[in-house]
């Protein structure tokens, strides 16, 4: 009889199978506790994971006021995310500069929430960097997809504009409403000439900066966040 041949001890895994593995095991609640133990930035990884219902606590450090939005900055652990909300009474009790709220991954875009002044459901978002990272995107057979968008300046101001009106690619974030979307571009020289019309070439980049794009003679204009139109009394478009 030949001898029993000793089994091979098997490779060590990888952090990234474990955390495959874990996933499976017990679902988000575990991978949620696993991003927590094993990532440097706890904020950052948390958010971008998209998990259900799992908060992360970022502290506010400004919310200003355009036109029908507030447009909020957010700060923790070194990771900082821009958020769009409803000008209301309701989001700016939540959303007070020099506050804690806690973001949770609730509903399309998520919520913040503070003890004591409730609850404020996104109606936009910035950090499109990190929004492009979370979960699975469109498909493109072109490396920097172009298209054309429509729109209509809806509110200026000295920092930014909103441009309320058909933006194709926005899809390839995984953004729906692409026929009415708001996007928020800046007013500086880059965007000058993109203010001036209401038609121009839309790209989106799948790495790299600039995701999204309005083009001109003069360059690129970037576009830094996108919000959903709100449903306001006697609005029609």
């Amino acid at each position: 009889m030949l001898p029993m041949r000793r089994a091979r001890r098997a490779l060590p895994a990888s952090r990234a199978a474990r955390a495959a593995r874990a996933v499976r095991a017990c679902g988000w609640a575990c991978a949620a506790l696993l991003l927590a133990s094993t990532a440097c930035n706890v904020h950052r990884n948390l958010y971008l994971s998209g998990v259900p219902w799992v908060g992360v606590a970022f502290d506010v450090a400004r919310a200003d006021v355009r036109g029908r939005y507030l447009d909020v900055e957010l700060h923790g652990q070194g990771t900082t995310l821009r958020a769009f909300l409803p000008a209301s009474e309701e989001c700016a009790a939540v959303a007070t500069p020099e506050t804690t709220v806690r973001f949770e991954a609730a509903g399309a875009l998520g919520r913040l929430e503070r003890a004591g002044a409730g609850s404020c459901t996104l109606a936009g978002i910035g950090s499109l960097e990190d929004w492009r990272g979370r979960g699975p995107r469109g498909v493109t057979e072109s490396p920097v997809p172009r298209a054309q968008a429509e729109y209509d300046l809806v509110y200026r101001d000295a920092d930014v504009a909103l441009l309320r009106g058909r933006f194709p690619l926005v899809g390839e974030l995984g953004w729906t409403g692409a026929s009415d979307t708001i996007a928020v571009v800046p007013t500086d020289a880059s965007c000058a000439a993109i203010l001036e019309r209401d038609v121009a070439s839309m790209e989106y980049r799948p790495a790299g900066g600039n995701v999204l794009t309005l083009v001109s003679g003069d360059g690129l204009c970037r576009i830094e966040g996108l919000i959903r139109p709100l449903a306001w009394a006697g609005e029609s478009r």
